[in-house]
């Protein structure tokens, strides 16, 4: 619905794209203090130790001038300019364009509150750019209609460090498909009081994630991972879970993008996109990170990596550690059963 003078968003979605500015998200002064910038937050204790079935190795970091230029010519090149026969909101799925973008364009301001907690994270992410970036793929690729962002409920026992979003294919027909994880793509996010951007710094810097061997046979007697290897043992985890090569971790301020490799040992993480990049936009890259799971043509490509096997299925036995983030009670009831 028009409230100015201004323009709609799908009146020139490419420049609208180019200039919506997410704003800074507030938070509570009674949330956690976020530490100053520069500093780790060094509470980031996630669960994330060693394990025999992750095939995870190297990381790989896709440079900051090749992912600007990709996105960059991804938008202008299959982002329509030209005004579109469609509204902002979609009236039957509700999702809405809902970042502002500046005098030029008149996009409603959703309300929303200071965040205190990680659901509070989870609601703006969900109602600024999950809900815009859904609408624009919706707008520009119209066969992925079907697509939508879901929130994951979890009650694990990271359940207030670690939480993730799940883009994917709605099943409204009932219908099977094998591959429809290597198509999807994990949104993760931590509270800025958790993961800051030197935290960030720290996962996109990391190259190796030791093997269970390795970390069995370490001279100084430290049987575990790094913040910044337990986080990635976490996203690998869920990525794997799922069947899902595409990610993306965000702290509501910074962004990083992802995606594994077939055999599951080797990652390509993109440099961090800070929340006030002018070019490319966190938008910008999320509209390209997404349409590129879904298969859009253009997009990025998994690279090929020789000697690693098709996406494995490898189904992997549930040990005691793994119940212990479900139900903590449970879990040692069991243990003194055996």
């Amino acid at each position: 619905m028009r409230i100015g003078d201004g323009l709609q968003a799908v009146e020139n979605l490419r420049m609208y794209l180019m200039k919506a500015a997410l704003p800074q998200m507030v938070i509570d002064p009674e949330a956690v203090r976020v530490p100053p910038e520069g500093h780790k937050s060094h509470a980031n204790s996630i669960l994330g130790r060693p394990e025999k079935y992750r095939l995870l190795e190297e990381i790989e970091h896709i440079r900051p001038r090749d992912f600007d230029r990709l996105v960059s010519e991804f938008v202008d090149r299959f982002i329509p300019s030209e005004p579109l026969s469609e509204k902002d909101e979609d009236q039957k799925s509700g999702l809405s364009i809902s970042v502002p973008a500046g005098a030029l364009f008149d996009i409603p301001k959703p309300r929303l509150g200071s965040a205190s907690d990680i659901n509070d994270v989870g609601q703006w992410l969900n109602v600024l750019p999950l809900q815009t970036v859904q609408r624009i793929v919706h707008l520009a690729w119209p066969d992925v209609c079907d697509w939508r962002v879901q929130r994951v409920k979890t009650e694990d026992k990271d359940c207030d460090l670690f939480r993730h979003f799940y883009w994917t294919r709605k099943d409204t027909a009932g219908r099977q498909d094998d591959d429809l994880g290597l198509h999807s793509a994990v949104l993760a996010f931590q509270p800025p009081w958790i993961l800051t951007r030197q935290d960030l710094q720290a996962f996109i810097r990391c190259q190796l994630l030791p093997s269970f061997e390795t970390v069995l046979e370490q001279e100084d007697g430290d049987d575990g991972y790094k913040s910044e290897q337990r986080l990635w043992a976490r996203i690998w985890d869920t990525c794997f879970n799922k069947q899902c090569p595409w990610f993306v971790l965000s702290n509501a301020g910074c962004w990083v993008f992802g995606t594994f490799t077939k055999g599951w040992r080797r990652a390509f993480v993109s440099p961090i996109i800070d929340i006030r990049s002018k070019k490319p936009t966190v938008l910008e890259c999320l509209v390209y990170w997404l349409a590129s799971a879904v298969g859009v043509p253009g997009g990025w490509v998994i690279p090929e990596v020789g000697n690693e096997p098709p996406y494995s299925s490898i189904e992997t036995s549930c040990i005691l550690y793994d119940l212990l983030e479900i139900d903590a009670e449970a879990t040692v009831a069991l243990a003194l059963l055996t």
